[in-house]
């Protein structure tokens, strides 16, 4: 029997909670899904697990080298037999008697290249809630791109919008760009060019577990093993790289500038802001295995603009314009009121000085 689901877990180690995971997993009585478990070349006995299981729905497939969790999720996408894909890490899950929901939800919507559900945590409470909404492929799927909120986890691909070449070109940017394996840049590429593919789509059900991070008591496998955090800026600039070049370079179509502009809204916020917090929070620490570093958001607002100035030679015009525009108006007070109705916390004084000059209260 054809499986009419694949999830996917592409897993390093962790036998533990895959375990668990594979567990609840296979609750589900179905007997038309596949669980792909792609282990990328772990030291636990990650076969041997999958195989005491006994269960004919669980393929095991391992990488001959540790290639990076970008990599392996193409890998484990390669090996799907189902056209539409689940993705989730080790520490998540998809509640067993709602994966008949999820297989529903691609049969009513064939049209559809991506969605994200919504989930509790792992106490059952309400962690992300959607609305039930189809962006429609073009300007609106786009925007789309940077709307959803980005995870390796609670992911479904519709796999028949994507062709032997797309996974080939992936790869060989994941290898071509990036001479470590900290990349997390997959998913962006991916929903960036089903945007000009098909439907994007958000779905109020609440089919998955997303277990908080900073709950977690366990290290990271894919944290740095030099001790710096794997969201520093020096990972970021090569992130933002690679998924800007693929853009320019992959993607055409006038939803094209739509995705250029989002991609340096999210980095100039992650690179210049997001990383400045996580930087300081412990349990980020203890769970990624990285150490504090000094860190000024206006000296990095320098170096971030210098980055994209450069990046931006490589364009053809008119995204050579575009970028350049968009890196011009960059700034503290912008960046600050983003912050401030993101979290709604003012962290310093002079946070609290250009809050006031932006006219808020507080």
């Amino acid at each position: 029997m054809k499986p009419v689901l694949s999830i996917c877990l592409p897993v390093y180690n962790q036998q533990s909670l895959l375990e668990w995971n594979l567990k609840n997993l296979i609750q589900c009585p179905l007997p038309n899904i596949e669980i792909i478990v792609q282990d990328n070349c772990s030291s636990d006995d990650i076969q041997g697990l999958v195989l005491s299981l006994d269960d004919p729905r669980l393929k095991y497939y391992r990488n001959p080298d540790n290639i990076g969790h970008d990599r392996s999720i193409l890998r484990a996408f390669e090996n799907c037999q189902s056209k539409h894909a689940f993705l989730l890490r080790t520490s998540d899950t998809i509640y067993p008697e709602k994966i008949e929901e999820i297989i529903r939800f691609t049969e009513d919507h064939p049209q559809v290249g991506y969605c994200r559900f919504s989930c509790n945590d792992e106490n059952g409470r309400s962690r992300i809630l959607y609305p039930d909404r189809i962006y429609p492929k073009g300007l609106e799927s786009a925007q789309a791109v940077d709307e959803i909120w980005i995870h390796p986890s609670g992911e479904l691909y519709n796999l028949s919008y994507f062709t032997e070449q797309d996974w080939e070109c992936l790869d060989q940017y994941m290898i071509r760009e990036f001479n470590h394996n900290y990349r997390f840049v997959v998913h962006m590429m991916m929903r960036a060019q089903l945007s000009a593919r098909a439907d994007l789509a958000t779905g109020s059900a609440v089919v998955w577990q997303y277990t908080y991070t900073v709950n977690r008591k366990d290290k990271a496998e894919t944290g740095s093993r030099d001790r710096t955090c794997v969201y520093a800026p020096e990972y970021l600039y090569d992130r933002y790289r690679c998924e800007l070049k693929y853009i320019l370079k992959e993607i055409d179509g006038p939803q094209k500038k739509v995705l250029i502009e989002g991609i340096i809204d999210r980095y100039s916020k992650n690179v210049i802001f997001t990383f400045k917090y996580i930087n300081r929070n412990k349990a980020m620490q203890n769970h990624y295995s990285f150490e504090s570093i000094p860190f000024s958001s206006r000296e990095e607002m320098k170096k971030f603009k210098i980055f994209s100035a450069e990046l931006a030679e490589d364009a053809a015009e008119p995204y050579r314009s575009q970028i350049q525009k968009k890196i011009s108006a960059i700034n503290e007070g912008t960046l600050f009121r983003w912050h401030i109705e993101r979290t709604g916390q003012i962290v310093n004084t002079g946070a609290k000085r250009i809050h006031q000059r932006l006219g808020k209260s507080g």
